[in-house]
């Protein structure tokens, strides 16, 4: 089965997504190319298809990580955002076989576009249950740094409803974006810092004047802040609720987040 199945959930056709997740284990998403793994891990003993990068880290693939470590995953190839001309959605391509139950020990060719380079990972390392997702980048250097940290010490929210037909130049409570989250600090930038007047229809109204982190959704250059006081995030940005609501976060900490390491 080679395919490039197409991104994207079904929203409002409620009997089509049901007859879709008929005979589907992973019912927590909405996305049909998830759909299409399932439907290929039933046709084929080869399988190679391109997906939205999300596959390998989004909670709501969990399961369908699940199915496709029991099969035998030959290669994962990454594309960052190079592989569809004018399309910023990050993909990638995972070749597996279905015949055999994988054990894991197998080596996994990660062939990446990104860094221009080729690696060989055993499909157990990149897939340990230790973590939350897939890690195809990694290494002895990761490994070193992640014996460092307490894992488990947030959860993480994030409010998709605000929009720029919600935003202004100016207002009473402050939006603050990706962009404006640095290290340790907050930035003014002109043409870019909005606004709004009233926030009682959003979700993240409940952080309002909250002592909770910051950090860019998605990013290659890690930071972190405390939300100011009268300020929100959009969906640019993810807020970090500490699991004990009398955690100290220090000034040091959050340092960390933006160091080289």
């Amino acid at each position: 089965v080679v395919g490039n199945p197409p991104f994207g959930k079904i929203k409002e056709n409620k009997k089509l997504l049901e007859q879709y997740k008929k005979n589907i284990t992973n019912k927590e998403t909405s996305n049909i190319f998830a759909f299409f793994i399932e439907k290929s891990l039933k046709l084929g003993s080869n399988v190679a298809l391109v997906t939205p990068k999300a596959i390998i880290s989004a909670p709501e693939f969990n399961k369908t990580r699940d199915l496709l470590e029991q099969t035998t995953i030959k290669k994962i190839s990454d594309f960052g955002e190079a592989g569809f001309k004018g399309v910023k959605i990050e993909t990638v391509c995972i070749f597996f076989n279905t015949e055999h139950m994988s054990r894991g020990e197998n080596l996994v060719k990660v062939e990446s576009l990104v860094l221009k380079k080729t690696d060989y990972l055993k499909q157990f390392y990149i897939c340990d249950k230790k973590f939350p997702y897939w890690l195809i980048y990694r290494n002895n250097y990761f490994d070193s740094i992640s014996k460092k940290l307490v894992f488990n010490v947030f959860k993480v929210f994030r409010d998709r409803q605000i929009t720029k037909e919600h935003t202004k130049k100016t207002g009473k409570v402050r939006v603050i974006k990706s962009r404006n989250i640095d290290n340790n600090k907050i930035l003014d930038i002109p043409d870019y810092d909005c606004y709004v007047d009233d926030i009682k229809d959003f979700a993240i109204k409940k952080f309002l004047n909250k002592k909770v982190v910051i950090v860019p959704n998605l990013t290659y250059r890690p930071r972190a802040a405390i939300l100011p006081n009268n300020a929100i995030v959009d969906g640019s940005a993810a807020v970090l609720v500490p699991n004990d609501e009398n955690l100290q976060i220090t000034k040091k900490e959050l340092d960390y987040l933006s160091s080289d390491e």
